[in-house]
């Protein structure tokens, strides 16, 4: 070879066997259709193509040519679906796109996956305009509902939040759910995000006093959160693997924030125009 001389030492050989056509005859039958169904497919995906192009102002020939079914949707918005054949955002950008909507072509052949094909084209368009009163209605009871029921569950959790911070007792009250007290260490799992923020962001309580404050979950329910104690952290258990950690993360911090001031810096010294679209 170019890299010089090689002894190659052949120490054993084994003889090429063929399986008997009674062991592979259904493999090979499976491997001929599964190939006799990709040609046909891509033979009818091409057939699909020319002829959808060919008369863009109807599918209904494109249809009868390769034995398929015209389907009609129900209207579309831009917002693409969380589930359904329209769930695809290749769809609603080619349902919205200028030689659909506005030219009333056929779409291109869109490709969902490798077995499955699309055609489509605009059968009615309806301008956006603003839902009459009788169409929104319902929506509006229930949202104007679901702000009140918020309203009054924030006044009395800030009613209850005043009272604890009183050193008064708060009763039990039906939906309240009530956790005992106990400590938590700074992103402890046992608490959800927003209550672990907003407990590590109240002031230390002093001399028998409570820090309380509420924060409202991703569920809208609102939690009352109460710090009746902090502890001090221990630097003596805290591992060099985490301390490095923190003091890499402490240097990312201090060098986004001196090229922030950088370029603060040298903006109000000259003249930039800054295109923020682009950013």
């Amino acid at each position: 070879t170019d890299f010089g001389w090689h002894l190659v030492k052949v120490v054993k050989i084994h003889p090429a066997g063929t399986k008997r056509f009674e062991d592979a005859r259904d493999a090979v039958v499976t491997d001929y259709q599964h190939q006799q169904a990709e040609e046909q497919f891509y033979a009818l995906g091409e057939r699909l193509a020319d002829v959808s192009y060919s008369h863009s102002d109807n599918l209904q020939v494109a249809a009868e040519e390769t034995g398929l079914q015209v389907q009609t949707s129900d209207f579309l918005s831009r917002q693409v679906p969380k589930e359904g054949l329209f769930s695809n955002p290749k769809l609603i950008e080619a349902a919205f796109s200028e030689d659909v909507l506005t030219q009333g072509r056929n779409s291109e052949v869109i490709e969902l996956a490798p077995d499955h094909l699309v055609v489509l084209r605009i059968a009615d368009h309806e301008p956006a305009r603003a839902k009459t009163l009788d169409e929104v209605k319902d929506d509006v009871r229930l949202r104007i509902a679901t702000e009140q029921a918020a309203e009054r569950m924030q006044a009395l959790a800030d009613t209850m939040a005043e009272t604890l911070r009183n050193q008064g007792d708060v009763a039990d009250r039906d939906g309240l759910t009530r956790n005992a007290a106990t400590w938590y260490q700074r992103g402890d799992t046992k608490l959800q995000a927003a209550i672990a923020n907003t407990a590590f962001a109240l002031p230390k309580p002093t001399d028998g006093t409570r820090s309380v404050d509420t924060v409202t979950l991703n569920d809208g329910d609102i939690a009352i959160v109460v710090v009746s104690g902090v502890k001090p952290g221990d630097k003596a258990t805290v591992t060099d693997e985490v301390r490095k950690t923190y003091s890499d993360s402490l240097a990312r911090v201090g060098a986004d924030r001196a090229l922030s001031e950088l370029v603060t810096q040298l903006r109000s010294e000259r003249d930039v125009k800054v295109y923020d679209s682009n950013l």
